[in-house]
């Protein structure tokens, strides 16, 4: 904020006067990670500051800027246009870490979480898509809240809330990253970008978590527990905010193995229905996370497998190597990833060659791909 803007402000509402500029910028700061928690407080189509603060933010400010009811009042009255108008998305993340300490000791026990939660939509998807009738009828609400943790790979594990809201109408209830609809069995995730995840009951992850875990388990064959054990070991322990997180949060803020799994087969599914322009739907009622999924990833699977896969029929030079050998006897060598020695069966033999029942064949043709470095290995060993 620049000096002008300040000396104008106090010329208006000269109580301000008694504050320090420090604690001008910190009360604009914290109010800009509240806008969210304010524009669902607040009939959707307007784009304004609301004129008053809800009972529970006014008391949340209150506790961290350590100012008077009138005072307070008096401040949002002042820099209320200029906390809505900015734009503050280069700033987030040092924000994020400044004040996430506040958030967990005043606003927690008001119902504010530091990473809002909200449906990404105000009205119903349903309504619009099946009638014409007026848009009021599309109006969510009912609006719920859940205690919830948030794995996050800047912070480490967040105790917060997630909100939904609901359409009487047609009785769907939409959620951060899905809604619910079909009576309460179909769960359909929205196809715009979604910053979280729900992986369990209960249980949120950052988009950038997963992406993270995704890679490792790709690129460096990271096990599902070992990310875990890293997320818990290392990005927890180093997190700044470890020794302000509440000690009687009801939901834990470690990470477990499955939660993991979750992670990698929800996330993958997503990208898989992104890449084809389609919207992931899953079964709402489920016994658990991995349950739900069982069936997406089947599908998926059988759609890859064969010719599902984008370079199925690739061959070239420098991947595959067809050959005659000293009998006169075609054969080929195709390069593919795949564990173990067992790629003998599959890309080692000559076509229609009987070698699977012919085990000094099968040894002689393993050593002649240098897929073994002594000839007269026994073959129950490398089996």
């Amino acid at each position: 904020m620049l000096l002008s803007t300040f000396v104008d402000i106090i010329g208006v509402h000269p109580t301000l006067s008694k504050l320090q500029i420090n604690d001008i910028h910190q009360f604009i700061a914290i109010a800009r990670l509240l806008k969210v928690h304010l524009s669902h407080q607040q009939p959707h189509y307007l784009t304004t500051p609301p004129t008053r603060l809800p009972a529970n933010i006014h008391e949340f400010l209150q506790c961290c800027m350590s100012l008077s009811d009138e005072t307070l009042k008096i401040a949002w009255e002042a820099l209320k246009t200029l906390i809505w108008e900015e734009d503050t998305s280069d700033k987030e993340t040092s924000l994020k870490k400044m004040y996430l300490p506040l958030f967990l000791r005043f606003g927690l026990s008001r119902n504010i979480s530091f990473i809002p939660l909200y449906p990404p939509i105000r009205t119903c998807l349903e309504c619009r898509l099946h009638n014409t009738s007026q848009n009021s009828d599309h109006i969510l609400g009912e609006g719920r809240s859940h205690p919830i943790t948030i794995f996050t790979q800047e912070c480490g594990p967040i105790p917060g809330y997630t909100h939904s809201l609901y359409c009487r109408k047609c009785n769907t209830r939409y959620h951060p990253d899905y809604y619910v609809h079909s009576k309460a069995t179909r769960r359909t995730y929205y196809g715009t970008s979604l910053a979280y995840l729900q992986i369990a009951t209960h249980y949120y992850i950052d988009r950038k978590l997963a992406e993270l875990f995704t890679s490792m388990m790709v690129n460096a064959w990271t096990s599902a527990t070992n990310c875990a054990r890293i997320y818990n070991e290392s990005l927890i322990a180093s997190s700044s905010i470890t020794d302000v997180l509440p000690p009687a949060w009801e939901y834990r803020l470690h990470m477990k193995v499955e939660d993991v799994w979750n992670t990698f087969f929800l996330q993958a599914l997503l990208l898989d229905t992104e890449e084809h322009a389609n919207l992931l739907e899953l079964p709402h009622d489920a016994s658990s996370q991995a349950a739900r999924l069982e069936e997406a990833i089947q599908s998926r699977n059988a759609l890859m497998s064969g010719t599902g896969q984008e370079h199925w029929n690739h061959a070239c030079d420098l991947c595959c190597w067809v050959h005659t050998d000293a009998m006169g006897t075609p054969g080929y060598l195709r390069s593919v990833v795949v564990d173990g020695i067992s790629i003998a069966f599959t890309i080692a033999q000559p076509p229609c060659h009987p070698c699977k029942t012919d085990s000094a064949l099968l040894i002689k043709i393993m050593t002649e791909f240098a897929l073994l470095p002594i000839a007269n290995t026994p073959l129950a060993q490398v089996l």
